[in-house]
Order: structure tokens, then C-alpha cells, then sequence
């Protein structure tokens, strides 16, 4: 069947005007037919549904329904439902037309353009929300294919005027921001090709979210990073990436949500001069809801498991469910398989392509170093994020006294003590953590391998005090004063790499000390040896108290001693030192905003306290 031709009138101008404004004023009524429109979602903030098409297009001869059902149907089967409604203007770009002269009546004197076009469809909108945001437009969720028109050539332009104007009827409010497409179209490609963000749906609470992950959050994710890629890589790579958008919303929407309530009981969400009216827990766990149904279903994908932004996303999300853990008291680990395999599929340097200066290494007899071979790898997006993974990874082994669930071999190429960089070094420090939290919690090797296992570990602690560079020692250090009421020592580092470093060889030296396969149990000596252990456990303990103080605003040190003392608090008899482990964490909770008062009430109950007396 031919498809039915449709006459245009070029009217850039008047179209032009018309979309200059932020939130265009529904068109009067017209006796043009109208073009499809999009049901209003439930829940919607009030938008107005236009049912005629704008003035601006008179000339509009619609056709008829039965006219075009096969058409329909075909476009239909090709329409990506991932993006947000936009328009083709940053996919095509032509050169602005000549405005054509007109007689005194306004009408143009040139003749029409007679073209075929398929049937305008919907589309729905995905991610991104609704209020207009003028500097940006996003690209078509139908790409431009010309294989759909027949005949006759159309201009591009025209259609995109076309779609635009169907367009307006397609936002959704941000409550409903937790849409994802079909899965024939969860294309990554297609995100990286079309997707743009902030567009004219972008709202004001996404823009603040956005901003708040920059300021606040990403130099969370940065610590022990160098190239801080996770504050300035991400929130790029995120503009092209819905999944990692959701993402940061969702960890930026929490976070700001639970430290406002601390800081601000009562009163309206507020960031950055703007009041987030509804910044509420709907929106934000319809963010967090998004992210997971992205990732879901993504990481059933061998290809897509590859791919950096995803594992970025899956990292902050991780991010998320950890907070949202400490705040309900409820665990949340509905992302640990995809998470285990996005971390998999890019947790070792085999992929990574090195500078062609850099190839001799590979020739037969010629000596390389970790500097030449895997400090490259070692400052990529892919690392950056595998990092964050293994330390997210650990601490959630600590605190629940189980193995780590990720491919440490991926690392072993961090072994040895040849001179590098202070953070490849924090980066051999982590590993060894990993790998002491492995020995300590895993069950199933026989007691020969255990004993072998353990004197290797610590291995690592004797070599290390041979070898420690200089910039690893404290610049300035002091003991506690007891007399005045000083508990921790005092060390300051020249940077948060020395200081997140020195951390994880701490809590490595005090698993070791509690799971030492030499200590008597039972029998004879065994309670005196359990003594000194108590004692060595609390010494350990203090001086990672004394490292956090003395690094308060780097939160990732703050919270890893808020686990120690969660785990081996309970070694602690003196009530003043019970007092200064209580001020740790409501630093934490003043300075950061992260929820302690769980893992302070566990303490005090652990203590004998008694809460209506002792607070």
C-alpha cells in the first residue's frame, strides 16, 4: 500500500519561536487533526496534555487511520523505548533553510514539499524527568532511518520539528524517573550514540543531585585513587549512561536525604540554595530501583559485563546499599551476583592495550618492572572502579566474617617490594588486606596450608617495616596524654593515600593477632594467652582510632575505624576509653553524615551501659 503524502510549509521561524520558551503554553484549539499523544502517567505533576498540534503547523494534512495500520506497525517494531523523549537536532545536523519570501498575506509564495511520512508514534520516556531545560537537546529515541520513507525525500528537519512537537506530551515526573526500555533496546551502544543528559526533561533536583555527588560523594570513591576518575570521569561518562545516572542519584538522594535529617530535623531537603520538595524516599528508591533493573538484566550480557560505566554503577549502587543498611539496620545485598560479575569480567589487566613504547616488555629477555608493565593499568577507569569494588568487598567480609568473593588473583601481579608509586603501594596494602580476610574466614584448606598461609602473611608485615618508603612515616606524631584525658595518638600524613595505607596494614596486623593458629584455645595457658591477645587487640585499635582522628575529612579512614570498633569494641573495659571509641563515631556522623547510631547503641548494650543513665 502507498503510504499517503503529507504537505509541509517550511516555518522555521514561527517553530523556532514557539520552542524558545523554558514550558511552551498549550496551543488554542485548531481544526488541524491532532497528532498522537501519550497517556498522562499516574502520578503526574500536573503537566498539561495537549490534544491539537501547535498553530505553527496549518498545513498538516494527517492521515487517516486505516491508511497507514502496516506502516504503523513497522515503525512501532523499531522504536527504542530507552531514551528520553527528545529530538534528532544533535543526531543530524543541515544547514538552517532560507526563509522563503511571502506575499503580503503571510502566505508562502514557493510551492509545497510533497513527502511521505511514517505515522508519528510515541515514545515513552525512560530515565530522565520533567521540567524543561532549554541549553540541551537529546537526541531522537526513534533513530533516523531512510529506508522507512518511500518515494520521495524528506527532510530531516521536518521531521525533527515533527517529532519535537509530539514530544512535548511525553514528560513524566521525577517520582516516575524509574523507567527502563524493553530489553531489545538495553543497548549500550545506542546510549553512547544518542543519549544525552541534562536535555529539556532534565529537572532541577536531578541537577542538584548531580552536583551534590560531585562535591560530596565522588572524593569518597576517589580515596586511594591518584587520577580521581570517580569525580571526574564518572559524572562525564554518565551523561551518555543511564544505569550510571540512576546510580548517582541514588547514592546522592540517599545520603543527602539522611544527613539533611540529622542536620536539618524536620525542614525541607535543601542543597545548593534550592529547596528539593520532592526529594523524598519514593524518588529515591525509584532511583535505586532503576539502577537495578538496569543492571539486572545488562549483566546476563558477556559483552555488557565489559563495559567500565556499567561497573562504575555497579560500584555506586553497591555504595547505596551499604548506607541504606546502616540507616534501616536491614541488609540489602539484592545486587551481590551482578556485582560479582561486572567486578569479574574486568578485574585483571588482560584487555588493557599498552602504548606501543611500552611493548618491549614483552620481548623474550628483556627485564621490566611493575613501573613499565602495570602502572599504566593501574591508572584507568577500569582499575579505579575494581579498586572501590575489592575495598567495598572487604568490608563487607570483615563484617560479616566471611570470605571475599572476588577474584583476588586478578592482583597478584601487585606482589613483590620494588620501589613505585606511594598509591601502588596503598594498592599492595589493600591486597594484602584481601588476602589476610580470606585466610582468616575461609574454612576449607587443610591445617598444613593454613599454618603456611599465615606465615606468609605475616611475612608481608616484616618485609614491609624493611622496605616502608619515607613518605609513609608520619610527618608529625605524638602518644596520647593520658593525665589530660588524651586516649589516641597523633599521626599525620602528608596525603589520604599514606593514611587509607597505613589502615588496611593496621586491620590486617590485628586479624593476624586474633587468628593466630599458634594460640592455645583450651588447656593450659590458654587464658593468659587470650589476655594478651585482648591486649594487642586494643593497642592495634588505638592507633587506628588515632589514625582517623588525625585524617577526619577523609570518610573512607573514618569508616573503617567505625567497623574496628564495631568488631572489637567489646575489648574494651576502661569507661573513658569506651567514651573516646563513642567520639570516633559521632565524628563521623557530625562531619560526613553517616549513620553510627546503630553500631553506638550494639556498644554501649556490649558495655553495660545503661542507656536511660549512661546515655
Amino acid at each position: 500500500m502507498a503510504m499517503p503524502k503529507i504537505q509541509f510549509v517550511d516555518q522555521t521561524a514561527e517553530l523556532e519561536n514557539f520552542y524558545a520558551t523554558d514550558s511552551p503554553e498549550p496551543a488554542p484549539a485548531s481544526s488541524t487533526p491532532a497528532l498522537p499523544t501519550l497517556p498522562r502517567r499516574h502520578g503526574s505533576t500536573g503537566i498539561p496534555t495537549r490534544t491539537t498540534t501547535p498553530p505553527t503547523r496549518p498545513d498538516i494534512t494527517a492521515p487517516s487511520p486505516g491508511q497507514h495500520n502496516a506502516a504503523r506497525s513497522e515503525v512501532t517494531s523499531r522504536t527504542p523505548t530507552d531514551l528520553s523523549p527528545v529530538s534528532f537536532d544533535n543526531i543530524l545536523s543541515f544547514p538552517a533553510p532560507k526563509r522563503r519570501k511571502t506575499n503580503e498575506s503571510g502566505a508562502p509564495t514557493d510551492s509545497h514539499h510533497t513527502v511521505h511520512l511514517p505515522p508519528a508514534q510515541p515514545s515513552p520516556a525512560s530515565l530522565d524527568i520533567q521540567q524543561p531545560f532549554p541549553f540541551h537537546n537529546s537526541p531522537s529515541s526513534v533513530p533516523f532511518q531512510s529506508q522507512q520513507l518511500t518515494n520521495n525525500y524528506v527532510s530531516p528537519r521536518e521531521v525533527n520539528e515533527t517529532r519535537r512537537i509530539e514530544q512535548e506530551y511525553a514528560r513524566i515526573s521525577d517520582n516516575q524517573a524509574a523507567q527502563i526500555p524493553d530489553e531489545p533496546f538495553l543497548s549500550v551502544s545506542n546510549w553512547k550514540k544518542h543519549f544525552r543528559w541534562p536535555n529539556q526533561y532534565t529537572t532541577q533536583q536531578c541537577r542538584c543531585l548531580f552536583r551534590y555527588y560531585i562535591d560530596i560523594l565522588g572524593h569518597w570513591f576517589d580515596v586511594g585513587d591518584p587520577t580521581r576518575r570517580f569525580t571526574t570521569v564518572v559524572p562525564q561518562r554518565a551523561k551518555r549512561s543511564p544505569p550510571l545516572l540512576n546510580a548517582i542519584f541514588s547514592a546522592a538522594a540517599l545520603h543527602l536525604r539522611h544527613s539533611s535529617r540529622l542536620r536539618r530535623p524536620g525542614k525541607t531537603i535543601e542543597y545548593a540554595g534550592y529547596e528539593l520538595r520532592d526529594l523524598n524516599e519514593v524518588s529515591t528508591i525509584k532511583y535505586y530501583l532503576a539502577t537495578n533493573a538496569y543492571l539486572r538484566v545488562l549483566c546476563t550480557n558477556e559483552a555488557h559485563t565489559r563495559d567500565e560505566d556499567l561497573l562504575a554503577a555497579t560500584v555506586i549502587i553497591r555504595f547505596y546499599e551499604e548506607l541504606a543498611a546502616l540507616i534501616s539496620g536491614e541488609p540489602r545485598d539484592q545486587l551481590t551476583r551482578p556485582f560479582q560479575l561486572f567486578v569479574a569480567a574486568q578485574a585483571r589487566p588482560d584487555n588493557f592495550h599498552f602504548p606501543p613504547e611500552q611493548y618491549n616488555f614483552q620481548i623474550p629477555g628483556v627485564f621490566a618492572s611493575i613501573r613499565t608493565i602495570i602502572e599504566p593499568y593501574l591508572e584507568t577507569y577500569q582499575h579505579g572502579s575494581f579498586r572501590i569494588a575489592l575495598r567495598q568487598e572487604c568490608q563487607r567480609a570483615l563484617l560479616s566474617r566471611g570470605k571475599v568473593h572476588l577474584p583476588l588473583e586478578a592482583w597478584n601481579f601487585l606482589e613483590g617490594f620494588d620501589e613505585t608509586e606511594d598509591s601502588v603501594w596503598t594498592d599492595r596494602h589493600l591486597y594484602h588486606y584481601a588476602r589476610v580476610l580470606q585466610y582468616c574466614f575461609s574454612h576449607d584448606e587443610p591445617e598444613s596450608q593454613k599454618l603456611s598461609q599465615y606465615e606468609a602473611l605475616k611475612g608481608f608485615e616484616t618485609k614491609w617495616e624493611e622496605t616502608r618508603p619515607l613518605s609513609f612515616s608520619p610527618y608529625d606524631q605524638a602518644q596520647p596524654d593520658r593525665d589530660n584525658g588524651e586516649i589516641f595518638p597523633k599521626y599525620w600524613y602528608v596525603n589520604e593515600v599514606h593514611a587509607v595505607g597505613v589502615m588496611y596494614l593496621h586491620l590486617s596486623r590485628l586479624l593476624l593477632t586474633v587468628y593466630d593458629p599458634y594460640i592455645h584455645r583450651i588447656g593450659p595457658g590458654s587464658a593468659a594467652a587470650q589476655r594478651r591477645v585482648s591486649a594487642e587487640v586494643r593497642e592495634v585499635v588505638i592507633q587506628i582510632c588515632g589514625v582517623a582522628m588525625s585524617s577526619l575529612n577523609t570518610q573512607p579512614v573514618l569508616v573503617q575505624a567505625l567497623n574496628t570498633i564495631s568488631m572489637f569494641g567489646e575489648h574494651f573495659t576502661d569507661r573513658q576509653e569506651q567514651e573516646a571509641l563513642l567520639e570516633v563515631l559521632q565524628e563521623l556522623e557530625n562531619r560526613h553524615g553517616w549513620p553510627v547510631h546503630r553500631d553506638a547503641e550494639a556498644l554501649k548494650r556490649e558495655w553495660g551501659w545503661t542507656l536511660d543513665k549512661d546515655g
